[in-house]
C-alpha cells in the first residue's frame, strides 16, 4: 500500500492534496485537515488530489 506523509503534520495518509502555501513555486502534499487550515492562508493554491489506488 502506497502512502504519503503530510508535509505539515507528518501523518501518514492515503489521500493527499497538492497545494502551494508560499509565494514560491513549491508544491507540497497535505492531509485533509491541514488542507482546510491552509485555505485561510494568503498564498494558498489547490492543484489536485492524490489517492491511493488498488491494482
Amino acid at each position: 500500500m502506497k502512502t504519503k506523509n503530510c508535509a505539515l503534520c507528518e501523518k501518514e495518509i492515503l489521500q493527499a492534496y497538492r497545494v502551494k502555501i508560499t509565494p514560491w513555486k513549491i508544491w507540497i502534499f497535505v492531509c485533509g485537515a491541514c488542507c482546510l487550515k491552509a485555505k485561510k492562508w494568503e498564498y494558498y493554491v489547490y492543484w489536485w488530489t492524490w489517492k491511493w489506488k488498488k491494482k
